[in-house]
């Protein structure tokens, strides 16, 4: 008798072979969903601080610029000396968190130099 077909192991094999395959495949999905949601969250997180600053060098306060700033998004400023030499602020930090995220950015803008 010649019977041809797969064996019970080889059957098992290849089920384990397609399942590492879907495994992978998924979590590089995930992933990718996951690098898109943060590429998406810091590139507006770079607007929102472009217009935060383009307020405050038109001389509007933090109050006054509340439009720059929408619903869900904190914005602080702070100034940093250069470490370097030492003086006066050299750089301006926008610190920018998302509320209902876990995203967080720090993006740093050359001061002035105030003649």
């Amino acid at each position: 008798m010649n019977v041809r077909g797969f064996t019970f192991i080889e059957v098992l094999f290849a089920l384990f072979i397609a399942a590492l395959l879907g495994i992978t495949a998924g979590y590089t999905l995930i992933l990718a969903l996951r690098a898109e949601a943060r590429g998406r969250a810091l590139q507006e997180a770079t607007l929102i601080v472009s217009s935060v600053h383009a307020a405050e060098r038109m001389g509007l306060t933090p109050d006054d610029s509340a439009a720059a700033q929408p619903a869900g998004w904190r914005v602080e400023r702070e100034q940093a000396d250069d470490a370097a030499t030492g003086t006066e602020p050299a750089w301006l930090l926008h610190d920018i968190r998302e509320d209902d995220a876990d995203f967080r950015a720090v993006i740093a803008f050359r001061a002035e130099q105030q003649d």
